[in-house]
């Protein structure tokens, strides 16, 4: 799990391109049971949450460069 706060105002495009991306992980073969989460309570500071499970070491290691390549 990763919890993180936008630098960009709640509800501007750049928020809604950021999530659409963030959702665009799911489509990674070896992601499995991914959620964007947004956090709703006033309990920390973080705006959102993304959550993703692996099989194994090697899935998660793939994982990790094909979020690279889509960064980059």
């Amino acid at each position: 799990m990763v919890s993180l706060r936008l630098k960009h105002e709640r509800g501007s495009q750049n928020e809604k391109n950021f999530i659409n991306t963030a959702k665009s992980l799911a489509s990674i073969s070896t992601v499995n049971n991914f959620e964007a989460l947004r956090q709703i309570s006033d309990q920390n500071s973080f705006d959102f949450g993304l959550s993703m499970e692996f099989n194994n070491y090697e899935d998660y290691s793939f994982t990790v460069i094909m979020m690279t390549i889509r960064v980059l």
